[in-house]
């Protein structure tokens, strides 16, 4: 792995030393995507009128990235060319993280974003005030509006099986109101306090999945983490991904016409029993294993809200756990339901 090639200590110039936000951007091959993601970012504003720092960490690159990117960089803006070796992402991450804090000696919040996405206005006012209030927070991912690729309706069982598995995890009180479930993270729109970031050692260094990693450490170290719906990025819908298991692979597959994945966060209900959260470790969901689970799923929902208390909900789920209380039958390819046939067609919160 090589030391990155970008600034020398005390080279930061004025815009980066006064700094106390910094953006950091991980981009591999991005010679189509950087520019609009720059020029987004450019626009941000942060409480005060301040602009963030912006630190493109250029991990690899064997097209024109690091040059246009250098060409087009204004100031606060800075371009570390790298190489992170097995790392992937999360070094890349960490490498951003080690040149804002050389760079930015005030440096308080570091905020992520990638670089085939566009920052809406107010994300970094959003985020900055989230962080405020609790250590690590996270935005809105949504589709670009003219996007790349092109992407099929996500299976409606995979959005209903979704929103059952958050409203489960609320009435139990493994996550309050306000709080991120795994299936709203994603490094992609995700801000940190740099104090606690680093006592937690940095992002997992893993090629990817460690945004869902460093999420999990915040709330094992006590920590909250916030869901900011009002700070949105639109990412790209490309199908040429650059992280192994991401979501470029699930577009791959639908446009296939194949089973695409569904989001790492979700369990086969059976699992969801035993968990403290949805990010205990386990096997991927599939379609089949989520039609068995749904009616199961569905039954404890309605009961749990009909419970008065949180102690009832959690004895209910401590007896079905353990074997005490009965599931519904499990028919057919779907559970024998009928599903909705209105959902929207969103992208998924999390890029996984």
């Amino acid at each position: 792995m090589s030391r990155p090639a970008g600034p020398a200590p005390g080279a930061a110039s004025t815009a980066l030393a006064r700094a106390r936000v910094a953006v950091v951007v991980p981009a591999r091959n991005e010679e189509a995507r950087i520019a609009a993601c720059l020029a987004a970012l450019s626009r941000q504003r942060l409480p005060g009128g301040a602009l963030p720092a912006v630190f493109v960490i250029a991990n690899d690159c064997t097209d024109a990235t690091v040059p246009l990117a250098r060409a087009l960089a204004g100031p606060g803006q800075r371009v570390v060319a790298c190489t992170a070796g097995t790392g992937g992402v999360g070094r890349a991450r960490n490498i951003g993280l080690e040149v804002a804090r050389e760079c930015c000696p005030e440096l308080r919040l570091l905020l992520t974003t990638d670089a085939d996405c566009i920052t809406a206005p107010g994300w970094a006012a959003a985020l900055a005030d989230a962080l405020t209030r609790a250590p690590a927070a996270c935005g809105a991912i949504l589709p670009a509006a003219e996007p790349l690729t092109p992407v099929s309706h996500p299976d409606p069982l995979e959005l209903r099986y979704a929103l059952l598995t958050r409203r489960f995890h609320l009435l139990l009180g493994r996550h309050a109101p306000g709080e991120a479930h795994d299936m709203d993270i994603g490094g992609a729109n995700m801000g940190f306090r740099v104090a606690e970031l680093s006592a937690l050692g940095g992002f997992p260094e893993l090629p990817s999945g460690e945004d869902r990693a460093l999420a999990a450490r915040f709330r094992q170290a006590g920590h909250r983490v916030l869901r900011v719906p009002e700070a949105r990025v639109h990412a790209s819908c490309r199908s040429d991904g650059r992280a192994p298991g991401g979501m470029a692979e699930g577009i791959r597959a639908r446009l296939s016409g194949a089973q695409a994945p569904f989001d790492s966060a979700l369990r086969p209900f059976a699992q969801m029993l035993g968990e403290g959260e949805a990010t205990a470790l386990g096997l991927r969901l599939t379609a089949r294993e989520a039609g068995r689970s749904l009616p199961a799923l569905e039954a404890c929902v309605a009961r749990l809200s009909a419970l008065g208390s949180a102690e009832e909900r959690r004895e209910h789920v401590r007896r079905l756990a353990a074997g005490q209380a009965g599931l519904p039958a499990m028919a057919g390819p779907h559970g024998g339901m009928q599903l909705p046939s209105g959902l929207p067609g969103t992208m998924r919160a999390a890029r996984r």
